[in-house]
């Protein structure tokens, strides 16, 4: 290398950084030397990553060929593989992941200088690939005049040595560890043309020897796990953090740290941040943005793109609608919410988009009409083909006319930044068109998807002496102050990763990056080194736990660990600057207790004695389950609307099972004709005529389709046969009335009831029946809080002999339930009344009927007086599936173990 050239020389040259954050970094440093030195301007130094300034020499030698992006030529190795694997008939789980790895397989054999031997690549069906794609991907770049991003630095080269590319005085080099054998010979040339060249750092020596530890204050800390490492991580920052001192974080795993290092860095450097209202840019950088698709609005564009057919999953549909990036959730959001909860009652599960208009009114619903008309427009523009530029337009001129992404005016800043950056990604896909040639539609958009997925959007703010970067970005950077977070086993050194389109042999021997557990451990070891030469204060930390994996500490930190550190308390750390952690007072807290009553009022209390609230048992059901379900749901009407299934879902089964058991003792009424249907063979015609008036009577859109409708009609015959089989086992009854509908007042409250069936016994005794096609619960009659209410509400005003639950439901046919011990011979085996009696306390049927008349009238006084109470029945069950937790706040409550509901 030649002699270093004086200070003034040296200014003039070039700075080529390895990446684009080290020439971020290196341009914040120069500034600030130049502020400190009393400038108050100074002219931009020449500082940029290499492969930039390769490129634009390059370009400005007015070349020939024209340098593919990273992006065309992946898009060219996965157009290459994806033609040759249908001419194959083969198949890779992932083309895209074999392109990538194939573009990396030819960039390698560039930079190492790697021999191509047929007969080693020749050993494996992946080498075999390999040959024929690069092949091809030579002879592309020679038909298009184009040049593979790795052979630039060979062009340069070749360019520079006829003149066509003048020779720089002099470069440092800023931030590089290794020298490819490419790299080196370039170096060379330079070498033998007189030009000088530094790094800086020097590139360190191959060695695993421990560094030196002398003016270095180095700790090794462990905590419980990585949440409270980034907060320890986050309070130190700020501890340190003051004008002029450069702080650096480096995570070997930046991806399963982001978030929450961002998290608890915005709550302590910026707590009043979490107020929405309040916009700031944070002090500090991350190395790593997150995939643009990932971004809400952008997210929801693809939503809408990538759905391309008539046909719309209701969830899908209703969030394009609802969604504020577009003109129908900004402008019709009510229009919108009320065409949501229409589809939800009417049990839609896919929306048809040339039906959906006859669920709202497209007069009030300006916005939502426009929406589904170019939704359905562009729809039949995906039959033809286009190159991906002219399919940019289109995607443009849709999202334009359904007003995304809002008016421009409106956005905030970020979301103009992530706006900008889409618009980068369009221009990406345009790039496309001369190595995909025309694609369709769905071809394009999962491109443009794969774009925006690859595609890393990171906030523009101000380069800040606060810095997050990964193990490879921090090469080259200084800091006052490092903290090097993740450092367990398991990251540090990583796990291999070689490269399978290149032979074993050739990785081994030429010690390709990532191809070996060895060649892993010395880049390891080095950036080690590297980081504690970065700073004067290091602290280096792991997490103990990752979930209920244990993690051991980096073998690399063992000599720098001089203790088996237990995990380390929050005292040597400054407190918190969190805003949650700022709420304390002088004064001691007063316990404040809410009032567990909002009494009903007068007029309340009318409709309920006239009209009654509504729901039928619902009402009893919820108190039982938990008073403020029942005030929610009955005085606040915030009960929950549940999406629909796309097959049937077991409330429309029952529904049908029900209505088909209705049809068939309709007409059939009695047991002795039920008897005489077996007897005359036509049980099972009798019942497939019930099915298929079920079925008319019914509006369920699967009924619509007629092999599901023939499946569904198979499944209910067979069940209700068997069904009935079980009814001829009972003495001789007549089913007397069905779906009858009665009243009662209990308390004040009037509830509209609905008896699926009444049946009468050869001696006169009622027999009260619910069919059933769930799971039944009888032993929740006779606890404390009935908590399964119908049947005992009925018999209130019915006084039977019996309540029976009748579960049609496959494998667990029974008619089950409580009878009056006095009658004999039903052909019924009920619940034994020495087990009602233990839990009870009642001797007889007559007392059976009163416990449930106190109990159920207990119920309705407490909804009367307006209990409002948070007590739920029972934790675990009753609010898995409650719906009001947000209203009820359940978790603030020791009600329920927040743990055990989790089981």
């Amino acid at each position: 290398m030649p002699n270093s050239a004086n200070s003034f020389e040296r200014e003039s040259w070039p700075t080529l950084t390895v990446n684009s954050r080290l020439a971020r970094w290196r341009l914040l440093e120069y500034n600030e030397a130049q502020i400190k030195s009393g400038l108050k301007a100074w002219p931009t130094p020449n500082i940029m990553p290499l492969t930039a300034w390769l490129k634009q020499v390059w370009v400005q030698s007015w070349p020939e060929q024209y340098i593919l992006t990273p992006l065309q030529s992946e898009n060219l190795w996965a157009q290459i593989a994806r033609q040759t694997l249908w001419k194959k008939k083969l198949d890779l789980l992932h083309l895209r992941e074999a392109a990538k790895k194939a573009q990396e397989a030819y960039t390698l054999i560039q930079q190492y200088r790697l021999p191509v031997d047929r007969e080693s690549f020749s050993r494996t069906e992946e080498g075999i690939l390999f040959l024929g794609w690069a092949q091809t991907y030579k002879n592309w770049l020679i038909t298009h005049k184009a040049l593979d991003p790795a052979s630039v630095f060979d062009n340069v080269r070749t360019s520079m040595s006829k003149g066509r590319i003048p020779l720089p005085k002099g470069i440092v080099f800023a931030g590089f560890e290794e020298v490819t054998p490419q790299f080196q010979e370039w170096l060379d040339f330079l070498k033998s043309k007189d030009v000088h060249f530094e790094f800086d750092p020097e590139i360190p020596a191959k060695q695993t020897s421990a560094l030196p530890v002398q003016g270095r204050n180095i700790e090794v800390r462990k905590y419980n796990n990585n949440t409270e490492e980034a907060i320890q991580c986050s309070r130190w920052v700020r501890a340190h953090f003051q004008p002029g001192i450069k702080i650096g974080i480096v995570v070997p795993d930046m991806q399963a740290y982001r978030s929450i290092l961002r998290r608890e860095l915005t709550a302590e450097l910026t707590p009043d941040s979490v107020f929405p209202w309040v916009e700031k840019n944070q002090p500090f950088n991350f190395s790593l943005g997150t995939p643009l698709s990932e971004e809400p609005m952008i997210n929801i564009a693809l939503l809408l793109l990538s759905t391309q057919t008539n046909k719309v999953p209701l969830r899908v549909f209703t969030s394009v609608v609802k969604s504020p990036f577009f003109s129908s959730g900004q402008d019709n959001s009510a229009s919108a919410h009320e065409l949501e909860v229409n589809l939800l009652k009417n049990n839609i599960a896919t929306v048809y988009l040339s039906m959906v208009e006859k669920y709202f009114d497209p007069g009030n619903s300006k916005q939502i009409f426009v929406l589904i008309q170019k939704w359905k427009d562009f729809i039949k523009e995906g039959e033809k083909k286009r190159i991906p530029g002219l399919w940019g337009e289109e995607i443009t001129d849709l999202l334009k006319a359904i007003g995304w992404p809002k008016s421009q005016s409106s956005l905030t800043e970020k979301e103009f930044q992530v706006y900008e950056s889409w618009k980068e990604c369009l221009d990406k896909l345009a790039s496309l068109d001369v190595v995909l040639g025309e694609l369709t539609l769905r071809q394009t958009v999962e491109t443009l998807t794969a774009i925006t997925q690859e595609h890393a959007f990171q906030e523009k703010t101000n380069e800040s002496p606060i810095q997050a970067v990964g193990l490879l970005e921090s090469s080259g950077m200084d800091f006052d102050h490092l903290w090097v977070m993740g450092c367990h086993s398991d990251a540090l050194p990583a796990l291999p990763s070689p490269n399978p389109f290149l032979p074993v042999e050739t990785r081994k021997q030429y010690n390709l990056p990532h191809s070996t557990a060895q060649r892993e451990l010395e880049f390891a070891h080095n950036s080690v080194r590297r980081l504690i030469a970065a700073a004067p204060n290091i602290i280096f930390s792991h997490p103990a736990t990752n979930k209920n994996t244990e993690l051991k500490i980096s073998p690399l930190l063992l000599p720098y660990n001089d203790l088996d550190q237990e995990p380390q308390e929050n005292t040597h750390i400054s407190k918190s600057h969190r805003l949650k952690d700022q709420v304390c007072l002088k004064k001691p807290l007063q316990v404040f207790k809410e009032s567990v009553t909002l009494p009903t009022t007068k007029q309340e209390k009318t409709v309920y004695t006239v009209k009654g609230p509504g729901g039928g048992y619902g009402l009893f059901k919820n108190q039982a389950e938990c008073p403020f379900r029942s005030f929610a749901h009955h005085r606040l009407h915030t009960q929950p609307v549940e999406f629909p299934e796309f097959d049937f879902d077991h409330r429309q089964r029952g529904i049908l099972a029900h209505q088909t058991l209705d049809n068939f003792w309709k007409e059939t009424r009695s047991s002795k004709n039920l008897l005489n249907l077996a007897a005359q063979n036509s049980l099972q015609e009798k019942i497939e005529s019930a099915v298929l008036k079920a079925f008319h009577q019914q509006d369920f859109g699967q009924l619509k389709q007629p092999r599901f409708l023939e499946l569904e009609k198979q499944r209910i015959v067979a069940l209700i046969l068997q069904w009935l089989h079980l009814e001829m086992e009972r003495t001789g009854f007549e089913v007397v009335d069905r779906e009858k509908a009665t009243y009662i007042n209990i308390s004040g409250v009037r509830m509209a009831l609905r008896i699926d069936r009444v049946d009468q016994t050869q001696d006169g005794k009622i027999f009260l029946i619910d069919y059933k096609t769930g799971d039944i619960q009888t032993n929740d009659w006779f606890s404390d809080r009935i908590k399964e209410p119908q049947l005992p509400l009925y018999a209130l005003g019915q006084s039977p002999s019996a309540i029976l639950f009748g579960q049609v439901k496959k494998n667990h046919l029974q008619l089950k339930g409580a009878i009056d011990p006095a009658i004999n011979n039903t052909g019924l085996t009920p619940i034994k009344f020495k087990k009602i009696t233990e839990l009870t306390d009642c001797s007889d049927w007559d007392e059976l009927l009163n416990y449930w008349k106190r109990k159920l009238t207990a119920l309705a006084d407490q909804f009367i007086s307006g209990q409002t109470e948070v007590d739920p029945v029972d934790g675990k069950t009753t609010c898995k599936n409650c719906g009001q937790q947000t209203l009820c706040r359940i978790q603030n409550f020791e009600t329920v173990d927040p743990d055990e509901e989790e089981e």
